[in-house]
């Protein structure tokens, strides 16, 4: 019984192969969801676009719901990790607002926005309260983001930090159709003058963020 087992047990080497092509599957969900969004979109849409049977398609995914759900997931893990890794390095408050946006915007294309903010609602059974929890994930890292500032002294002991992280969420989702279609190069512009924007405000005058913790007494 147990040789049997170790028979049907997949190599690394196979496992890794599994791995890179479920990869693709989902490259192609994403693009195809992008496309045509949720409901439009089907399971032949994306098997057609990976190269597989459609059959095939349930080897990896058990519905197109499934599939989306996938999608979102892995998109929502990324974006989580790489505000996680920003809070976690150095810098000032400054840079890692300006780092935060830059990656927000960077990633917050059609094929993770859309699909979440417009598909969400279609999920069954609990998919979308997981996609709300890694949202919530995303949320508190911003909010970490801005209480060690405050621990630092980069910003006042009485900043509400909710409250930014909220604004700061409003900026970069508000304009996503507006940005979403435009060149990587375009995209960091933008992002740089929403972070000045938040940083310092829309009047030029002294007292910003970045004016504020530079000059906060040690």
């Amino acid at each position: 019984m147990a040789n049997r087992a170790a028979l049907r047990a997949k190599s690394p080497h196979q496992a890794t192969k599994q791995d890179r092509r479920r990869d693709e599957v989902l490259d192609a969900a994403a693009a195809v969801f992008a496309a045509k969004g949720f409901h439009a979109a089907t399971t032949k849409d994306i098997a057609d676009r990976v190269g597989l049977l459609p059959g095939s398609l349930y080897y990896y995914f058990e519905s197109k719901e499934a599939a989306f759900v996938a999608v979102c997931r892995r998109r929502g893990q990324g974006f989580n990790a790489r505000l996680a890794a920003i809070l976690a390095g150095p810098g000032t408050l400054s840079d890692k607002v300006r780092a935060g946006i830059a990656q927000h915007l960077r990633h917050n294309r059609a094929e993770l926005v859309s699909t979440i903010a417009f598909g969400e609602r279609a999920l069954p059974g609990g998919g979308g309260a997981e996609l709300r929890a890694l949202g919530r994930v995303y949320e508190r890292l911003w909010e970490r983001i801005f209480r060690a500032a405050v621990r630092a002294r980069e910003l006042p002991h009485d900043f509400d930090c909710r409250s930014a992280t909220v604004a700061l969420l409003a900026l970069c989702n508000g304009a996503i159709h507006w940005y979403e279609r435009k060149s990587p190069r375009e995209i960091e512009r933008i992002a740089a003058r929403f972070a000045d924007y938040f940083l310092n405000g829309a009047l030029p005058r002294r007292g910003g963020l970045e004016t504020r913790h530079r000059t906060a007494p040690p």
